[in-house]
């Protein structure tokens, strides 16, 4: 397993360095090598300091950011409701952030910093409901699945009633609905530099009790687990998470779902047999790794990050599927 490791680790820190460089390198002003070190040592002239430093930069910070929450929400997701093929959309938390957005913009024509809040608190009201539908079991797994899709279908419905019904001005609001991140700067990424690394580094720290929570309730219980307590801290993370990310690069998929099964496929390990002490943190560096290549790539496509994703993770998740279904049949 330290040799499986080791290759996942170069590759997942390599393939970041590359789509780093590249991501300050491409564009409609091609940036050479020797350029970038000119700006990193200041010695380069202001127009190409002010495209680095003010445009691209915050541009790969918010994409490493964005990808290591949405890794780690979605193995913390998939824990939480005992389902391989869940992920952090699943939980209704990406669809309530981005109506608050939404709502915010069309309604009430928010700033960036009102947009940002609104969002957040949107997500955090989505929590707080799939809480309140769910305290009552101990935010069982399925009941928890099922309450999330609802909430989920509920705010895509909103959102597509406002489009339909809003002035032309919010037509630009199509665009940041695919997942993109164009014209992101040092407020999207200090946005999400207050709540990713903390909420990160807090889920590795009590990683722990996962490995508990892959087992059945009657299992936990006899162990002694509070249960709620654990899934309440565990969701409040991925509510964090993924509200704060959705709020600055729209609503994103797949990168979720998918960055935990590659850790997992890398490793040799099946769903529930991998220690969350390795599982976070590599998954949330494999997250970053994947929206950082995906980004070169709708770069130089001129394609929105999410549809880019979108369309190269579906044919991942029919493969899940059907290995899932093929596990259960056998």
């Amino acid at each position: 397993m330290s040799l499986r490791l080791s290759i996942l680790l170069a590759s997942c820190l390599i393939s970041l360095m590359i789509a780093g460089l590249l991501s300050l390198q491409l564009g409609e002003y091609p940036v050479l090598l020797a350029q970038l070190l000119d700006v990193a040592f200041g010695n380069s002239d202001r127009q190409l300091h002010f495209i680095i430093w003010e445009l691209r930069l915050p541009r790969l910070i918010v994409a490493i950011l964005a990808g290591s929450a949405l890794g780690i929400s979605g193995a913390l997701i998939q824990t939480l409701t005992r389902n391989p093929l869940a992920s952090p959309g699943v939980m209704g938390i990406t669809s309530g952030t981005a109506l608050g957005v939404v709502v915010g913009i069309v309604t009430f024509n928010f700033s960036l910093q009102g947009m940002l809040l609104i969002g957040m608190l949107s997500g955090f009201f989505c929590g707080f409901i799939l809480y309140f539908l769910n305290c009552h079991n101990n935010l069982d797994p399925l009941q928890l699945t099922l309450s999330g899709v609802s909430i989920s279908l509920f705010c895509t419905a909103a959102i597509m009633v406002l489009l339909v019904t809003s002035s032309a001005e919010a037509n630009g609001l199509y665009f940041w609905l695919t997942g993109s991140l164009i014209n992101r700067n040092w407020l999207h990424s200090q946005h999400l530099l207050i709540y990713i690394p903390a909420a990160v580094l807090l889920s590795i720290l009590l990683s722990k009790p996962l490995n508990l929570l892959c087992l059945s309730d009657e299992q936990c219980l006899t162990l002694g687990m509070n249960l709620q307590g654990w899934r309440l801290l565990y969701g409040s993370l991925v509510v964090l998470l993924v509200s704060a990310t959705v709020t600055v690069t729209g609503p994103v998929g797949f990168i979720g779902l998918v960055a935990p099964h590659i850790v997992r496929m890398a490793l040799g390990k099946p769903f529930g047999a991998l220690d969350h002490h390795l599982l976070l943190p590599l998954s949330a560096l494999t997250g970053a790794s994947l929206f950082c290549v995906a980004d070169v790539l709708s770069i130089v496509n001129q394609i929105p990050v999410g549809i880019l994703v979108a369309c190269t993770g579906a044919p991942i998740f029919v493969y899940l599927i059907h290995k899932e279904t093929r596990r259960y049949v056998q």
